[in-house]
Parts: C-alpha cells; structure tokens; sequence
C-alpha cells in the first residue's frame, strides 16, 4: 500500500486535499477548511496556493514529485493564527512560521525554515487583535490513479491521472509539548552555566586574595586554605587539610581542653533538620576587648573558646611558620551556616581571613619606643637616672628579654687641660680608656637572670672584646645570632678570650637565649657607652632594628654630651668671663681674616694688623681712607648695590648680614680679591657700623684659574682620543679603580652602549708593504699622517666617528655615539670623498696609492674598557662583516653588503658583485658603491 494512504489511515486528524501537476484542486477532504488561510477560495478548481499561501515558492518541489524525481515533501510545524475577519478591510490576516521543510521519507530529510508576514498594516492590525494560534504539519505525496484503485479509493478523483496528495495534520499539542521541553532544557543549562561560572568566580578569588584565608570545622579542624595562607605560614594545603587549627599557634593551648570544648561547640552547633540556628552562635573565636599580640595566653583563649553570640569577630594572635618564624596575625573570624546532606541539620564552619601585621606592629613599637625614649630624657637629669627606665622602655616595647647599659670608664687622673678645647679633651680622655664598665642591667620576669647579672657586674670589656667590645670598636650596630654556641671570631668571642667569654656563653646556652645586638651611644664627639639586647627567641638580623639602635644610641649620645657641656660650661662660665672679653682685640688683632669697622658716613674705625699688611696702608693713610676709596672701581658699584640691599627692613633688626666678593686696591695699585661676610648694625632702625670680615683668596684665584686652564688642556686632549659624550662619562665615572694590577675593578666602571644601527667603513692601502720598503721610517709615517689626516678631516665634515687606525687600514664609524638616521649615507659619501682625496694625493705625490673599503651595516657594542690607555672601540658581527668587506674586496672600488645596500639603494649607483664567502657567515651578497644616482640630494 502507498506509504501516504498508511499515514493518512492511521491518523485521526488529518485532512487531505488533491491536485493536479497545476497545483489545481481536484478533491478536498471534510473539515479541511481549519486548516485554510482563506477557506473562501479553498474549492475544486482553485489553485491551492490561494488558500495555502504557504505552498508559494515550493513549486519546484513538487514538480519535481510530480516528475519522480523526489519522493515526498513536508513541512513540520507551520504556525497559523486564527483571528475574526475585519470584513471592512476585506483582508485576511496571516502570520506563519516555516520551521521545518523539505522531509524525504524515503531517504534523509530536508528541512526548511522560514518566517513570512503580510503588510504592515495587518501586522498592526493583528497585534490589536485577539487571536488564537495552532501548529500543523503539510505533507505533500505523488500518487497514480492505477495504484489508488488498486487500494480500494476507485472513487478518489477519478479523472486525475498524475497528481498531488497534500495531507494535513493538527499537531498543536505536540509543538506544545516540545516547546515547553525545549523552555525547560534551555532553562537548566542557563542554570548550569550560572552555577559553573559562580565557582570559577569564587575560585578566582579565594586564588588571588592578598590576605590569608582559613576555613574551618566548627572543631576548629583546617578544611581550605588559600595560596596567600600557604605562603604566608609555608605549609602547602596538603599538609594543613585535616589540622587543627592550633597548628599554627606560637603558643599551643592544652590540646585537652581545646577537644573537649571542640567538641562541646561541635554538639552546639548542630540543630535539628530545619530547625533556625541561634544568631551569632560561635565555633572558636570571640572578639578580645582589648587585644593584646603580646600577650600569648590570652590570644590562645580568643583564638579557640569563643564567647557566644558573636557571629564575626576580629582579634590579633601570634602565629607560627612553617620554619618557627613568629607572625603577628589580625584576623577576622566569620562564622558560616551549612545544611548537613544527611539531613542531621545545620552544621558551621568558621572562615579566618588574617592579615600579617608584623611589620605594622613592629613600626608602632619603635615609633613608640622613640617617642618614650624621648619623654624618659626629657624628664631626666642625669644620665644615671635615666638609664634604667630607658634599658625598661626598649626591652619591653622591643620584646627583648636582657638589656645592659654600658659606660666607658675613663682615667679622670688627666687635669690642667686649660689650654685644649672640650672636644679636644674628651676625645683624648676617650683615646685612653680602659674598659667598657655595664652600670645597669635589666631582664624579664619570665627568665632568671641572677648569674647572667653576677657575671656581667664582675666583666669589663676591653675595645673589640665580646659583643659590648666589638660595636665600641665599630661604632656601628652590630647583630648577633647563635649566641649560646659563640666561638672564636664571630660576633660575641675574641680569640684572645675565649676563656672567659665562654662563661657567658654558657649561661646563655643555659638561659636559652638565642641572639644579641647593640648599638653605641655615642655623639659628634665620641662614643659614651654601648646598649646590648639579648633574646631567647630566634629572630633574623633586623636592620629597621639596627638602624633604630643607632637613633637611640645617637639620641641619648646628645643626651649625655648636652648635660656634660651644660655642667661644664656652668663650671668654666665665670672663670672664663674676664678672659673672653679682654681676649676679643688680641683675637681680631691676630687673625689672618681682614678685619674692618666702617662708620655709617664709610670712614675706616678700625682694621686688624692681616688688612693693614695685606693692602700696605699706613695708619695716616688709613685715618684718611673712605673705604670705598679701596674697593676698586670696577667693583664700586657692585658694592653700593650690596650696602642698598642690607638696608633696614619694617622689622627693624638689629643686624643685617650679607656674602660678599669685592676687589681692593693696595698702597701701590695692585688688584687684591676678597670674599667674607659684610655686616651692618643697626640701632632704632639707624646704621650704626658697617662690620666686614674678608679672605684675601687672591693666590687660590690664580690657582683656580691655572687648574681651569689645565683642565682645558686636558679635556682637548682627552676629546682627541674619545668622542665627546664617552669623555663625560669617564670624567663623572666615580668607581673606577686606577691601582694596581691586581685591583678589582668593579662592574660599574665599564663603560659600553649598545647600538641598532650603525655603519662602520674599513679603508686599507694596498701593497702597502712594498711600499714601505722603499721609504725610510720617518717618510712612511710622514705620508700615513698625510693620508690619514685627510681621512680625519671627512671624519669632522661629515659628522662620523674615527675610531682607530691599524697600520695602513683606517676604521670609522656612522650612527654613534649620537644615533642618526644618514649614518650609511655618510659613511657613503666619505668612501666616494677617500677615492678623490687618493686620487689627488696621487697627483700630488707621482704615486700610485690603491685602497679597498669595505663597508657594512647592522648593530654592534661601543665603549671603553680597560683601566689604563684608554680607546673606544666597537664590537659585533658587524664589525667583522665591514672588515671581511674590505679584505675581499677589489682594489680602488668601494664593497658593500646587502644590509648596507637596502639603506642606500635609493640614493647611489651600484654594481652587484655577486656572492663571496665570509668566514663564518657563509655565502653574503656583496655590491660595488659606484656614485650617487643623478638629482640626488
């Protein structure tokens, strides 16, 4: 039976309709007209396509079933709305959806999809309208009359021959269901999407927190940790996945306690399934009042026995690395609600974002140790007395367990220093100290220093002995580390006594202390006594630390020197009262400096036996004298100036003081210079004295200007052996070490500059050894000098670098030490410019000098090296091309390679040569430099 009929008997809603090859209806089916767009023209002998506008356009198809060339044809899930006709437009409406066409049932299906629309107007007109939409299938099948008869339809359009069968079936309520599957599967898959792109999102940036993330069971057992928490305490994940917590504590709590309180948390937090767990309810942490970092127990208590109520809390604790590094850590802790997949109800984990704060903490202390030390001198009289709260105020704020305050004992045996200077005395009584004497000591209450004490109070150090002995020695900050395992020539023992330094190394090892440091209190004058911190904890070498020590030593160094000079000076005040006074003339009377008093009207007061020497003025003369009378005339203005800018100002000062230069004039004419200090004292705003102390710095100008002269000579002559920018750079280079030979030079005195792109030019003379061997030595250099120096001159007019000439080959440069852009074009030049020169030197000379040049470009290394005769040079490849260029090259021409080539193919002539081996590089394409092309500028 004809697979069109089976389908049509085993459906229930379907109709049918029959054409001829011209798509005319022939037969139609009862209840077809719900599936027409226009059931007006939907008649026998009306072309189907009026009544199924859908069919317009598949003509080809179903002529093509017509003629057997295809067996059948569908279109799955045509859409049609179904509305009231507006019959005062007279207008049917229309809106289809094509999802499916062209579906072989004998072979694979086609499938077609499309969207037509009436006018406008009808699509404004039906959105306003209400509709109501159903789906359908059109099936479209050839058959014959012989073969319908054969199936029992005799009465089935009896008088068509060949024809069309188009089916159509109700498939509303399957299009229905496969939407709403279609609506649920895209639904899941957004929700997928959302899912898998919320965790990436959350990985991303748990990956890359600055801050250390922890979380945590309610037992306080590590679940996750981020990269930032693994490399702040240094333990990889795999080692912290299934810890307690407490591992990572400085100070462990009893690990009783914390299980059984875990555990009690752990019953806590677990609530029946949908039953609301308590706001705030805690795993681990409270939120310390007052957190103190310091204070180990206390953090621990924190850190695991939270109080209730507190659903995120911050505190600071102190932290252990993986190496035993103590951490200060700030954390936050939140606490977290999860439903139990078993149904058991909600459990917690506890979230811990820490950030280290060991620095910041560290910062705060010194800053507060410097503004203690500060008040503790402030307030102090003596050094005496404030030496033992400031060994308190560092130990404690520092966190140092030992401190000692050591004096240099001085030989007060040395009187009748009348005739020094104070700091001259102190530095001499220092220079004959004998030891370094500890005068306080003060220790933690958490260790038992009592021997540590007995034998300090009983040692003296001597200068470079022990750690007190080494930084008197050093005046510098010394740290130290092993302490209680000290030998010979480290930082705490001396090898000549080890004896007893080992006592105190092995109370230390007994102590337990770990490392050391110091720093000397010293002044501008000298060093006073030595500050050293001793710890039982192992800390690395801290030079913030360090570099604070020496404030504080330097702090309490002025300290000590301020109240020595103040007791001195409180001392020698009176005594020496009488004695400065009368000593203020013989002072200025014997001074070297040019001393003057000039009244307000310009007469010369008073000048010391220095000006009356200097300049040759008699005292007649001098009585006589104006002083601008002896400024020179070329300076008499300039000095006016001066005196009209120290004029009183609305504030009325006493004393106005300026720098000056001035030329004077000596008895017999000569020209003196001076420089000093000019100043006028004014008394209720009027000029009483003009008071000038002045240098002759006659002799240092002629020095000055014979240095300079020589400096210029020696610059020229550098300039001729180095190119300009690389002599300034010599000149500044500071670290150049010129010893001897077994010196080593640092790094920094190399002087070397890469460049891109430059073109270096080799000229040789040909057969110049037979030429030689004609000439006595002073006439072959003579002519050498004659050729090259022609070559020198190019080198200026061209703006190129010469850098050397080797016998008869003479090497230069385009393009450094100053880049530029022409550099081939005027290396190209130049070799062109040699060619003319030889060839008039020839003319000039009844010689027949020959040259090769060779020439390449590319980049190469420029600079100086060495410490002695200094050359700049090149180095590359590019310097070897451009010389394998000119060894193979052909007398009188100028050779070039393909890379010079490129940069002057626009602008000169050239032959190819051809290729050549270069040793090294192989096969290179060479060219010979002819002239420059014409109207070439």
């Amino acid at each position: 039976m004809n697979p069109v009929l089976k389908k049509f008997f085993a459906s229930r809603s379907i109709c049918y309709l029959v054409v001829d090859r011209d798509l005319v209806i022939k037969e139609i089916s009862p209840g077809l007209e719900r599936f027409a767009d226009t059931t007006e023209l939907l008649q026998v002998g009306e072309d189907v396509r009026l009544s199924f506008p859908e069919l317009y356009g598949m003509e080809a198809c179903m002529q093509e079933i017509c003629q057997r060339q295809r067996s059948s044809f569908e279109l799955v899930g045509v859409s049609r709305a179904i509305q009231p006709i507006d019959n005062s437009e007279g207008e049917d409406n229309l809106s289809v959806s094509i999802d499916n066409i062209d579906r072989d049932t004998e072979s694979q299906p086609d499938q077609l999809t499309a969207d037509t629309s009436r006018s406008d107007r009808s699509d404004r007109r039906s959105s306003q309208l209400p509709r109501t939409e159903f789906y359908m299938d059109i099936f479209i099948s050839r058959f014959e009359q012989e073969e319908l008869n054969r199936s029992g339809f005799t009465n089935l359009a009896d008088n068509l021959v060949d024809g069309l069968i188009i089916l159509f079936e109700d498939v509303s309520d399957r299009m229905e269901i496969e939407q709403k599957l279609m609506q649920s599967s895209n639904e899941a898959n957004l929700l997928l999407d959302a899912l898998s792109t919320s965790n990436s999102y959350v990985e991303t940036i748990l990956s890359s927190m600055a801050d250390a993330m922890i979380v945590t069971t309610a037992s306080g057992m590590i679940k996750v940790v981020n990269a930032a928490a693994q490399q702040l305490f240094g333990y990889p994940e795999a080692e912290l996945a299934g810890q307690h917590i407490s591992t990572l504590i400085a100070i462990a709590a009893p690990m009783a306690k914390i299980e059984t309180q875990s555990a009690k948390q752990d019953n806590q937090n677990i609530s029946p399934a949908g039953a609301q767990a308590q706001p705030g309810q805690s795993a681990l942490h409270p939120q310390p009042e007052a957190p103190n970092p310091i204070a180990a127990e206390d953090d621990q208590q924190a850190f695991f026995f939270p109080a209730q109520n507190l659903r995120q809390s911050a505190f600071e604790t102190t932290c252990r690395t993986k190496s035993g590094k103590k951490v200060v850590i700030s954390f936050l802790r939140s606490t977290v609600e999860l439903e139990d997949s078993f149904g058991l109800g909600n459990r917690q984990d506890i979230i811990y974002v820490g950030r280290d704060i060991t620095a910041w903490q560290a910062r705060q202390q010194r800053i507060t140790i410097q503004h203690e030390v500060t008040r503790i001198l402030a307030e102090s009289i003596t050094i005496e007395q404030a030496a033992p709260q400031l060994l308190a105020a560092i130990c404690k704020h520092l966190d140092w367990d030992i401190g000692e305050f050591w004096i240099v004992e001085r030989d007060r045996s040395l009187t009748n220093q009348s005739n020094q200077s104070r700091a001259q005395t102190i530095r001499r009584n220092l220079r004959q100290a004998r030891v370094l004497h500890c005068t306080e000591m003060w220790h933690s209450d958490k260790i038992d220093a009592r021997d540590w004490q007995q034998e300090t109070s009983h040692r003296d150090f001597a200068i470079g002995e022990g750690l007190p002995g080494k930084v008197w020695a050093q005046t510098n900050s010394l740290w130290m580390a092993n302490l209680a395992n000290s030998k010979p020539g480290n930082d705490l023992s001396d090898t000549a006594n080890i004896t007893e330094i080992s006592e105190r190394a092995t109370i230390a090892s007994e102590l337990g202390l770990q490392c050391g440091f110091g720093f000397p209190i010293q002044s501008s004058i000298a060093v006073w006594g030595v500050i050293t911190c001793f710890s039982r904890e192992v800390r690395d070498p801290d030079l913030d630390l360090l570099q604070i020590g020496a404030n504080i030593g330097n702090q309490i160094g002025l300290f000590i020197d301020r109240k020595r000079a103040e007791m001195e000076l409180r001392e020698s005040e009176e005594r020496y009262r009488d004695l400065f006074e009368s000593a203020i003339d013989l002072m200025f009377e014997n001074s070297s400096d040019l001393i003057q008093w000039v009244s307000a009207e310009g007469r010369l007061v008073y000048v010391n036996r220095a000006w009356r020497n200097v300049l040759g003025y008699s005292e007649t003369e001098i009585a006589e004298l104006l002083f601008v009378d002896v400024v020179h005339p070329d300076c008499r203005d300039r000095y006016r100036q001066l005196l009209a800018g120290l004029n009183v100002t609305t504030t009325d000062p006493a004393n106005v003081a300026s720098e000056a230069k001035l030329e004077l004039i000596t008895s017999d004419g000569s020209k003196v210079f001076v420089e000093g200090t000019i100043n006028c004292k004014y008394a209720d705003g009027r000029l009483v004295a003009i008071r000038a102390i002045f240098k002759d710095i006659t002799e240092r100008l002629i020095a000055e200007a014979a240095l300079r002269q020589q400096k210029e000579q020696t610059d020229r002559l550098l300039l001729n052996i180095l190119p300009a920018t690389i002599a300034d750079r010599l000149k500044q280079e500071t670290n150049i070490y010129l010893a001897n030979e077994t010196s080593v030079v640092p790094q920094g005195s190399v002087i070397a500059e890469s460049f891109n792109a430059v073109t270096v030019m080799f000229a040789d003379i040909v057969n110049f050894t037979e030429i030689a061997s004609t000439l006595n030595p002073i006439e072959l250099v003579g002519l050498l000098n004659q050729i090259f120096s022609s070559f020198d001159r190019l080198c200026e007019q061209y703006g190129l670098e010469k850098i050397k000439t080797i016998g008869d080959a003479y090497m230069v440069v385009g393009g450094l030490p100053t880049p530029s852009p022409d550099h081939a074009v005027a290396i190209a030049t130049m070799a062109l410019a040699i060619q003319s020169q030889l060839t008039q030197l020839n003319q000039q000379t009844k010689r027949n000098l020959q040259m090769r040049i060779g020439i390449h470009s590319g980049p190469v290394v420029a600079g100086v090296i060495g410490l002695k005769k200094f050359i700049y040079d090149l180095w590359g490849d590019t310097v070897n091309i451009a010389s394998r260029m000119e060894s193979q090259g052909i007398v009188d021409k100028v050779q070039v390679s393909a890379s010079t080539y490129e940069l002057l193919q626009h602008h000169y002539l050239f032959e190819k040569r051809g290729t050549i081996n270069i040793r090294g590089k192989g096969n290179m394409p060479t060219y010979i430099l002819l002239s420059p092309k014409p109207n070439n500028n």
